[in-house]
């Protein structure tokens, strides 16, 4: 692990990385100010991820989702809808693919560095683009008791706000966000999250969205 280059913030190498489930061997990570690039030992492949779509990120290290501690992203680009012969009024719409990394260091003791440096670097890259209508149509399609809540220096975060057990006010989509969320990350509650940030102030450090509690286990910040 090394922190050289002018664009560079950190280096890990012997880093392997999944997308979407598929191991696509190691290779090195560099989590530059402009981009979070992976190339292959190879030189054959090569990742490029853009800061602003990466809507999530967060360290996972319960093996009990996955079998190896790594640092998780959720990368949103949105793709152009293919021909509907029978709906061309939508002819052309964009859609949002999704894709899940997880990026897994050859020590687990990389992965705090690798998010703060992650971190550190989103921070450039505020969400402008977020508007408070556009915020209130997604929390309408998620459902009630579900609110997005934005983070100086972090992605968009997902927190469920309903106090009933279960939130059996989320619909179907809400509903299937959660359950898919909950399998790889541990989601904190409002009041979790800002108890977490004030004791991180009070230390003199920054936040870091790693759940050290016994037992492993994500927070996404």
């Amino acid at each position: 692990m090394s922190f050289a280059g002018t664009d560079s913030v950190l280096q890990v190498p012997n880093t392997t990385v999944y997308v979407q489930g598929q191991d696509k061997g190691p290779g090195l990570l560099s989590i530059e100010e402009s981009c979070v690039q992976w190339t292959s030992d190879s030189q054959t492949d090569i990742i490029t991820l853009e800061y602003p779509l990466i809507s999530l990120h967060a360290v996972s290290r319960d093996v009990n989702v996955f079998p190896y501690p790594c640092l998780y992203l959720l990368y949103c680009q949105e793709e152009e809808e293919e021909e509907d012969d029978d709906d061309i009024e939508d002819e052309g719409s964009p859609v949002e693919k999704i894709t899940e990394f997880r990026f897994i260091p050859l020590s687990p003791d990389s992965l705090d560095s690798m998010y703060s440096a992650l971190c550190e670097c989103q921070a450039l890259y505020p969400d402008s683009e977020l508007s408070s209508d556009s915020q209130a149509d997604e929390e309408e399609e998620l459902g009630e008791g579900v609110e997005l809540i934005e983070d100086e220096g972090s992605a968009r975060g997902l927190f469920y706000t309903s106090a009933e057990e279960g939130f059996p006010h989320l619909s179907s989509q809400g509903m299937a966000t959660l359950q898919h969320l909950e399998q790889v990350i541990q989601m904190p509650r409002p009041e979790e999250f800002e108890s977490m940030v004030q004791e991180g102030y009070s230390n003199g450090g920054q936040y870091e969205d790693a759940n050290e509690e016994e037992g492993g286990g994500e927070e996404a910040q």
